[in-house]
């Protein structure tokens, strides 16, 4: 959580120090999502109790799972009787990135850029200049990022 008052000031003096054109916006954009995934990439195992399961998951469950296990899940989930927890779309997402990588640490980049990167579009399709895009990240951070880590 103490590297947002790092990430923070960034956010803005980035922002305040860019001019205000299309081609500044699609960059502060870009360094600001690149940060902001960066950060939740290289936290530690032990912040929150959930980051090591979802290591364990992504490293020794997953990885030992065939596609026919994912895919019975799946069925017994949705279509089947049988009152089961099981995150599909997680386990897809992990079992398709650990066939290129193994390191937790580029999954969990991975998997933030598909957030990150749909957020970026529609701040730039709807922000016109970088004052917004300010709000818009320095919002999201201090209100919705800090409950995400």
């Amino acid at each position: 959580m103490y590297i947002n008052f790092v990430i923070l000031p960034f956010i803005i003096l980035l922002g305040l120090l860019l001019p205000d054109n299309n081609k500044n916006r699609i960059i502060y954009i870009i360094i600001v999502i690149l940060i902001l995934s960066l950060e939740s990439a290289l936290r530690s195992l032990f912040l929150v109790p959930d980051t090591y399961n979802y290591y364990e998951m992504f490293t020794i469950r997953v990885p030992n799972m065939s596609w026919a296990e994912i895919w019975s899940g799946f069925i017994n989930r949705y279509f089947g009787q049988i009152d089961v927890e099981f995150d599909f779309g997680f386990y897809v997402l992990q079992k398709a990135i650990s066939y290129l990588t193994d390191s937790f640490q580029v999954f969990t980049f991975l998997s933030q850029l598909l957030f990150f990167v749909p957020m970026g579009i529609l701040l730039y399709k709807y922000g016109t200049n970088i004052r917004q895009l300010i709000f818009a990240f320095v919002f999201y951070v201090a209100l919705l990022h800090v409950s995400a880590l």
